[in-house]
């Protein structure tokens, strides 16, 4: 399952997902895509994705209905890359509490920072782009999630709406260190945001896995 619990290969429109034709075109206008982004800034229009990925209109619109929706599947991607390094970095580490927390949260700003045009563009930009959306509602989802199997959290506390104040000031916070011309380390902003959260939260054994991936068995 990915984080966003969408399969990376949703949005292909037509044909066989197995084809291995059809998962190189699809990598390769999502390369492409970020490869502009981190060139001008500006999302690319579906002519010089086509023309600098090499392939046709038509293969572009078997995949995606509109550059809107290669962007958000370029999101899910670089989700799903994260959520693989997460699982086998939990499996090979025996920790628990507020030291998976941090370590998560590190290992979740060090992925947007190898990933930086595309989440400045699509996510950190102004308004609540489709893009943003995605990735806003993946996080408050698994952190009210988190929040529900907390036992010494505040009696009548709505879990959805926790999640959503949490998730809020991580997004922030991200949104301002994406814009700033000289940002800390990423472990550096992941401590930042752990002397943020609520002492209920992170201040006993139980994880804030608000970056959990269960990426399944299948």
């Amino acid at each position: 399952m990915a984080l966003t619990g969408v399969p990376p290969a949703a949005f292909m429109r037509t044909g066989d997902l197995a084809d291995p034709r059809a998962q190189r075109t699809r990598a390769l206008l999502l390369a492409e895509f970020e490869r502009q982004l981190a060139l001008t800034g500006q999302v690319p229009t579906v002519a010089s994705l086509v023309r600098e990925a090499g392939v046709s209109r038509s293969a572009f619109y078997c995949h995606f209905t509109s550059i809107e929706e290669l962007g958000i599947a370029a999101v899910r991607t670089a989700l799903d890359e994260l959520g693989e390094r997460d699982t086998a970095m939990r499996r090979a580490n025996d920790l628990s509490g507020a030291s998976v927390t941090r370590m998560t949260y590190g290992a979740f700003f060090a992925h947007i920072a190898g990933h930086r045009h595309l989440y400045a563009t699509l996510v950190a930009a102004a308004g609540d782009g489709s893009a943003r959306e995605e990735l806003r509602e993946a996080l408050v989802r698994q952190t009210q999630q988190s929040i529900e199997a907390v036992p010494g959290r505040p009696e009548r506390l709505d879990s959805r709406r926790a999640a959503a104040f949490v998730i809020g000031g991580v997004l922030a916070v991200l949104s301002e260190w994406l814009h700033d011309p000289q940002p800390c380390d990423p472990h550096e902003l992941a401590e930042t945001i752990m002397a943020l959260m609520p002492p209920w939260l992170v201040g006993t054994d139980n994880a804030l896995p608000a970056l959990q991936v269960d990426i399944g068995t299948e």
